[in-house]
């Protein structure tokens, strides 16, 4: 009885250790509207905080999001090129600060497209 409690318990402690406080990165590409990034489009913005950017995202549209252990930020992702000033567009790479690492957990895309409109979760995110 004691080998199978202490292999219970070590099982749970192994489980809590290899916990992820952020989803996996997509293994394909992620589709926003008519747009389509791929893994690096989305691995590529979440480090840099330029003007107003990062910035808290409040999920306010209660997507389903499985990130745990930090406060939601977002920083916008566009084709073809980084999101320096300017226009941020629809879509945005949701993830987590957690010390000094910041992990993936999805992207979203303003209804639509425009401005104002509830966000949604981008296919393949």
């Amino acid at each position: 009885m004691f080998q199978w409690s202490l292999l219970f318990v070590s099982s749970l402690l192994a489980l809590a250790m290899a916990t992820h406080t952020g989803n996996d990165w997509p293994s394909g590409s992620i589709t926003c509207g008519n747009n389509i990034y791929t893994r690096s489009n989305v691995e590529r913005p979440i480090p840099q905080g330029l003007v107003a950017y990062p910035r808290k995202f409040n999920n306010i549209n209660n997507l389903t999001i499985q990130c745990l252990g930090g406060s939601l930020e977002e920083f916008p992702i566009l084709p073809g090129r980084p999101y320096t000033t300017g226009s941020a567009g629809p879509d945005r790479v949701i993830y987590i600060r957690a010390q000094h690492e910041a992990e993936y957990c999805t992207v979203v895309t303003r209804r639509d497209g425009f401005d104002g409109n509830p966000f949604v979760l981008c296919e393949g995110s």
